[in-house]
């Protein structure tokens, strides 16, 4: 048979093929639902059921379902027993429904086991140690067995033995014995501490710093008791520099000499130079642009020199800024920076040159900055202009808590600045100003959170008229209160000029529902104003909005209603991409 002959009975063939092999069935579905128990119980439940994990697989077939429910009432009993349910009645059923297979299990809690009998102790060199106490929520006789608790005290002693030096403690005794039939536990933890270890001589591989400045990061000495904490928070403070592209710790328990262990960092720099690029876009500010450069070591000691132009449509902004760590290079640094800015106040227009000092500091969740501001002002108001040098000192503290992520689910975030000037230091007015700023997450379930924000604003001054622009406070936008347009609440001049108030006070609650990790959607009521006394209009806004979640940058998309707008808008569009709005 020739070639042309066998290609003309290709589609016959086919056709036969096509009919004798029919086209595989679609994957069976199955809705499982558990009844009968709740919370973590019922959270744990359902990722041990097989046939949930297995619930999205091309290949699940009815026979495969089948057998996969015939396992689940064994695999719920297991997926009890850490709550202290050893017994309980499961029932199970399985229809078919169409074309989708539903598959519900009630389930009867009997009585929990509990605890009999606690027995933990602690011997060695290190049993009177108070970081050894155990912790409160540690199981105690006649509570119901909850098998994480008794985890939690062996991973605590644990720790504790490894953050003091005693690394080689190990339990003697770690056992839980529970009746089912008598419904009964006991617990036996019997930890030794063994001897402790200290740190031993700590050397330093790296030819870009100066060892005297490198030196600074590290927070232990040789002799001092052995902390695996203290190498972690050491690596992480020379990783987080950006001085170093890798950093490696090693201190290996096996090189101990008379229990001492040594430790060896090496390191390999980062590049010198750095260069930025970025856009973005808010409704606040339109569409923006920012070119950066940095130097990362200007010298040996770790001096750093980064400068930037951000150009946006109501504002533009030229800065370099000069960074010299201090004795702890992690947290303490001195900062000598100058800016030319050009920006939208309200209606006035604001031009300034400005120096600035700062000496910031940081301990645990609290930072405080202590700054001095030089600048020379040009502000107008319609066709009016004038021309102000003055000096601010001031000072700040922030508060940070929680989660350091992009979508973080719980985190407090608190600001305390006070700043002051008078005619001696050029301002027109004698003024002390006080400013805080509070935004609060909680989360909400598994997925949502509540976002809380204020902002209040207080100046004491004798005249209020004369505070210069650059010190007054304007409401309104993205992040203050939507619906009105950036800095666009505050009091007027006799013109109708937005010129900005000596008080401010807004709030804003925000609830987000999150369908995926991916997107959600936003309901928020915003209010507040920029005020000259404190019986003036607070402004309403309210609305929803969609939020799409991606590693890198969160966007928020609102629409607003304001309730007061004198321009008679319905609705006001308010987009951010960036971080967490």
């Amino acid at each position: 048979m020739s070639v042309l002959s066998r290609l003309r009975g290709a589609p016959l063939v086919a056709a036969l093929l096509f009919i004798a092999c029919p086209a595989p069935a679609p994957a069976a579905e199955v809705e499982v639902r558990v009844e009968g128990i709740d919370g973590s119980a019922r959270d744990n439940v359902r990722e041990s059921l097989s046939i949930l994990r297995y619930n999205e697989l091309p290949e699940l077939t009815d026979t495969m379902i089948q057998r996969l429910h015939a396992r689940a009432p064994d695999e719920i009993r297991r997926a009890l027993r850490p709550f202290g349910y050893y017994q309980p009645e499961v029932v199970g059923t399985l229809q078919l429904d169409g074309t989708r297979w539903r598959a519900r299990y009630r389930v009867t809690l009997d009585e929990p086991v509990r605890i009999r009998n606690v027995d933990i102790s602690i011997s060695g060199p290190g049993a009177d140690e108070p970081e050894f106490a155990l912790p409160e929520d540690r199981p105690r006789t006649g509570q119901r067995l909850h098998h994480p608790a008794y985890d939690a005290v062996k991973q605590h002693l644990r720790t504790v033995a490894s953050n003091r030096g005693y690394l080689d403690g190990y339990f003697t005794a770690s056992e839980l014995r529970v009746s089912a039939t008598e419904r009964v536990a006991d617990i036996v933890l019997h930890f030794e501490t063994g001897e402790r270890y200290s740190f031993g001589a700590i050397t330093i591989d790296q030819d870009v710093l100066s060892d005297d400045f490198v030196r600074r990061f590290v927070h232990f000495s040789e002799g001092e008791p052995f902390s695996v904490s203290s190498l972690l928070a050491l690596q992480f403070a020379l990783t987080d520099s950006e001085y170093f592209r890798l950093v490696e710790v090693d201190a290996a328990q096996d090189d101990a000499v008379d229990l001492a262990i040594p430790v060896a960092v090496r390191m390999e720099a980062r590049e010198r130079h750095r260069y930025t690029a970025g856009v973005g876009y808010a409704t606040d500010t339109g569409a923006r642009g920012l070119l950066g450069y940095e130097n990362r070591r200007v010298n040996q000691r770790g001096h750093r020199w980064r400068s930037d132009i951000e150009v946006a449509q109501v504002r533009n902004i030229a800065s370099t800024r000069y960074v010299i760590p201090l004795e702890n290079p992690v947290w303490d640094r001195f900062t000598l920076s100058a800016a030319l800015r050009q920006e939208e106040l309200g209606d006035v227009d604001l031009d300034t040159a400005e120096l600035i000092t700062a000496h910031t500091k940081r301990d645990g969740r609290w930072q405080r900055t202590i700054a001095g501001r030089l600048s020379r002002e040009r502000e107008q108001v319609g066709g009016t202009s004038a021309l102000l040098t003055q000096f601010v000192p001031s000072a700040e503290w922030l508060y940070t808590g929680g989660e350091a992520s992009m979508r973080a689910q719980r985190g407090l975030r608190a600001t305390i600045g006070v700043a002051a000037s008078g005619p001696f230091l050029g301002a027109p007015t004698a003024f002390v100003q006080l400013r805080t700023r509070v935004r609060w997450i909680t989360p909400v379930g598994d997925m949502d959170r509540i976002i809380v924000r204020t902002e209040l604003g207080y100046t004491a001054t004798s005249d209020p008229h004369q505070l210069p622009t650059s010190q007054r406070f304007f409401a309104g936008g993205d992040h203050s209160v939507r619906g009105y347009g950036y800095r666009s609440l505050g009091p007027t001049d006799a013109d109708g000029n937005v010129v900005g108030g000596r008080y401010l006070a807004t709030f804003g609650a925000e609830y987000e529902h999150w369908f995926t990790e991916r997107w959600g959607v936003a309901l928020f009521a915003d209010t507040g104003n920029a005020l000259m006394s404190r019986e003036d209009q607070l402004f309403t806004g309210a609305g929803i909005g969609l939020r799409i979640g991606f590693p890198f940058a969160l966007i928020a998309l609102d629409v607003a209603h304001p309730f007061d707008d004198a321009g008679g808008r319905m609705v006001r569009l308010h987009l951010t991409l960036g971080a967490d709005p």
